[in-house]
């Protein structure tokens, strides 16, 4: 029976920095460099020789339970039992989930599953399948990993809002926003800024024609109003909307002294398109 042992090391570095890199980003913790290297020696030295010790599964499980914990305690700069908790905690459940993905992935590849886990590296499969296997899993556990832990982040401070503009209605998530100081200089009411694609579905598509060629038109206390950012001076067209609803839990408050601007830029992606300013909450 011949072994690749190469694929073992190579394999199993990889595979750690990258579950490594993921709970770093899920959990938004500094990892010293050399630190993190020093862990990933440390578990591919750990998968090459535990499958060499004849012991019955449980211990193979417990010795793989503790030879985890080691890794953390070695990412870790100084230990705290909290601390230590989340970061093993999360160690596994990236484990576990990107060994899910690459299983799904490679299953539709059309790779024999069954194969795959009884080889221990002593099939023909090409190692740029299981590479490439593991690249786009880790992809998709970051991506998927980083949204759940911004929702919940987040979740406390996103309100669904219902703005009313000249008989059209659009509904969508929004996020209070303590850094939204943004008042209209004439009527120093405040601005909830939202996505620039709303005005699509807002403003009469002939009006936003004319106001990409320049020209003004017959918004509802429309106006471009200049803003300062940290770089330099923005625009931004603001306008007055009929009113807009803002749900909390089973209460609704109903705000009609308030602007809304169209941002140029996209706010918030899948978890929120607004940004709410906290005066009118």
């Amino acid at each position: 029976m011949e072994v690749y042992i190469e694929y073992v090391i190579l394999d199993n570095f990889f595979i750690t920095l990258t579950v490594l890199i993921i709970t770093q980003k899920c959990l938004h913790i500094d990892i010293i460099p050399y630190r993190l290297i020093l862990a990933c020696v440390f578990a591919t030295l750990c998968a090459v020789l535990i499958p060499l010790i004849n012991v019955h599964i449980l211990l193979i499980i417990l010795l793989k339970a503790i030879s985890g914990a080691l890794i953390c305690v070695v990412v870790l700069k100084k230990f705290q039992l909290i601390k230590f908790l989340k970061l093993y905690c999360t160690f596994f459940g990236v484990t576990f989930l990107l060994g899910g993905m690459c299983i799904a992935l490679l299953y539709m590849l059309g790779q024999n599953i069954t194969d795959i886990m009884s080889s221990n590296y002593f099939n023909e499969l090409p190692i740029g399948v299981i590479v490439s296997s593991i690249i786009l899993a880790a992809f998709f556990s970051m991506k998927t990993f980083v949204t759940l832990y911004r929702i919940k982040e987040l979740k406390p401070y996103i309100r669904k809002l219902k703005i009313f503009y000249e008989g059209k209605t659009v509904l969508m998530n929004g996020l209070i926003d303590s850094g939204n100081n943004l008042y209209d200089p004439d009527s120093n009411l405040p601005v909830v800024v939202v996505n620039n694609k709303t005005m699509y579905k807002l403003v009469k598509d002939e009006l936003i024609l004319k106001l990409a060629k320049g020209k003004n038109i017959p918004l509802k206390c429309g106006k471009v109003i200049e803003f300062g950012t940290a770089s330099d001076i923005s625009k931004m067209l603001i306008i007055k909307p009929d009113k807009i609803l803002i749900y909390s839990g089973d209460k609704v408050n109903t705000i009609y002294d308030v602007m809304l601007g169209f941002a140029k830029k996209s706010i918030g992606g899948q978890t929120y398109e607004a940004l709410i300013h906290p005066a009118i909450i």
